[in-house]
């Protein structure tokens, strides 16, 4: 946690405004950025982005509708006491997030066809950019071979 908490906009007592900052988790085999209790959002989360990925099926390639980027962007939640923080869980606070996992039909867009897992990726960016007039989108993810990820 010592990491993240030099990551963290200040808290703002001057009246200076942050520039807004996203915190989206993708490291999608070891979800929890939205456990560590400086970053906790009130509400918890009930779904983020596994929920969201796996509720649009067979359409994972395809581009998203409006109506799918609104979904997605009300699994984005505002960090208590940090203004202009925001975190994107990957996915809800109970969710089994293997389970989630295991349901993604990854194969097609991110192996066989590698072009409609970037495209889906760059305008997922673009939309929570714009929705949100972020300064920064910061991604925590996985690299490397490991269990899951083959």
């Amino acid at each position: 946690a010592p990491a993240v908490k030099r990551v963290l906009p200040p808290r703002s007592s001057s009246g200076v405004q942050a520039a807004p900052v996203l915190l989206w988790d993708l490291d999608l085999e070891a979800p929890g950025l939205h456990h560590i209790p400086a970053l906790r959002p009130k509400p918890v989360p009930k779904a983020g982005f596994l929920e969201w990925l796996q509720g649009r099926g067979e359409r994972l390639g395809q581009s998203p509708s409006a109506a799918e980027l609104n979904r997605l962007w009300k699994s984005v939640k505002p960090v208590p006491g940090r203004e202009g923080l925001f975190i994107l869980p990957a996915c809800g606070d109970k969710a089994d997030f293997a389970g989630l996992y295991q349901q993604i039909a990854w194969q097609g867009p991110m192996v066989e066809q590698p072009e409609q897992g970037l495209n889906l990726f760059r305008s997922l960016l673009a939309h929570l950019a714009e929705k949100g007039g972020f300064a920064h989108l910061l991604l925590d993810a996985r690299t490397g071979v490991t269990d899951l990820g083959g």
